[in-house]
């Protein structure tokens, strides 16, 4: 699975930089689990010019992953801090790859053109709102309750929309509101609210060509839903931000590095694909 270099240099710059300073490291077990990566990954393809790990810092990043699984950060994350919000999404999204592993579409036939007698995209998904759904049930186990689809941003939903920003969708949000109080200023407060996350989804067919139209429509509006991503998140309207691609053919992975110069540093790129069970040892369950 590719990784986007210059984004990870950047995360582990700054993360070297914040714990020479004060010596704090990142917050919540994603983003410890990333740093240590990061270092691992820059120590082996660096060479010279990697210098060699901070042992220190690399000491106390696992140091705070070892306390954080102890006290059971990894099964219940906090839901108010921005690292136990990230590790909720990942939780959500890690038990989404293992139930892609046995009903995504990468196992089924596909689209093989309107004469193919043998079309089939498997029993679990035939629309881009089934992807959704997939991924709301996995979210709702975290934040039961708060998650929604078609989620608008609107003017009677932000207090903070520019003059001349047009009406827009989220695919899936997460609002955790359960200490959201009505009263006389509700609208105002909810209209301020940081909510806590954003995705937005695309399905890509397996057996569809790079000259099928819709195909084609749906590649095209990715860059436009990563930009609006960032600008959301960059605008303090949601803590998490991502983008969740379902890539039945594994198409996605072979065409992402064109956008790794224009990709907003906030935005998560949550692939869903056969490359992605490959990476984690799932390529070989079972179907369900």
């Amino acid at each position: 699975m590719s990784v986007n270099t210059a984004l990870l240099q950047d995360f582990l710059r700054a993360s070297r930089d914040r714990f020479a300073q004060d010596g704090s490291v990142p917050d919540g077990l994603t983003m410890l689990r990333t740093a240590l990566f990061a270092e691992q990954r820059w120590d082996h393809h660096g060479g010279q010019e990697s210098g060699g790990p901070d042992m220190r810092y690399v000491g106390a990043l696992l140091e705070r992953i070892r306390s954080l699984v102890i006290a059971g950060a990894h099964l219940s994350p906090s839901p108010k801090t921005l690292g136990g919000i990230r590790d909720k999404v990942m939780n959500a999204y890690e038990r989404l790859l293992v139930g892609y592993a046995s009903w995504g579409g990468y196992r089924y036939r596909g689209w093989g053109g309107y004469r193919d007698k043998s079309n089939y995209s498997g029993p679990a998904v035939w629309s881009e709102r089934d992807c959704g759904l997939k991924l709301c049930l996995e979210l709702e186990k975290e934040w039961p309750g708060g998650v929604h689809q078609e989620f608008p941003i609107a003017k009677w939903t932000r207090s903070d929309l520019a003059e001349g920003e047009a009406i827009q969708r989220v695919d899936v949000a997460v609002l955790d509101l359960a200490e959201f109080v009505e009263g006389p200023d509700a609208a105002i407060r909810f209209g301020e609210r940081t909510h806590e996350a954003f995705f937005e989804i695309k399905w890509c067919v397996k057996g569809w060509s790079d000259g099928a139209r819709e195909h084609k429509t749906r590649l095209e509006s990715i860059p436009a839903d990563v930009a609006k991503l960032g600008n959301n998140i960059h605008a303090k309207r949601c803590r998490v931000a991502g983008l969740v691609v379902f890539d039945d053919g594994d198409w996605w992975r072979q065409q992402e590095r064109a956008l790794e110069t224009s990709w907003p540093r906030d935005v998560w790129n949550l692939y869903v694909g056969p490359s992605a069970l490959t990476w984690r040892g799932l390529d070989a369950v079972q179907p369900s």
